[in-house]
């Protein structure tokens, strides 16, 4: 499976596509914990419930994307 992070407006969404079925695409807009984006933490609602969502930076300049139970890292 896929994991995408977008810029689409002034919002970023994860974009997610499925290997089971490439043509359905699913987008969730990434809600900052903090209005004024002083930290790099997110959050997606999901049943009315806030999911945590985490960008860290790696040490050699890697970008990894932390959803849930899952670890996603920048691909170029």
């Amino acid at each position: 499976d896929r994991m995408k992070v977008i810029i689409k407006g002034s919002m970023l969404y994860m974009e997610y596509r499925s290997r089971l079925n490439p043509d359905h695409v699913t987008r969730t807009p990434l809600i900052p914990e903090d209005p004024s984006l002083a930290s790099a933490n997110f959050y997606v609602l999901s049943n009315g419930l806030e999911s945590p969502v985490e960008f860290t930076i790696t040490k050699d300049g890697g970008v990894d994307f932390i959803y849930g139970r899952s670890l996603y890292h920048r691909v170029d």
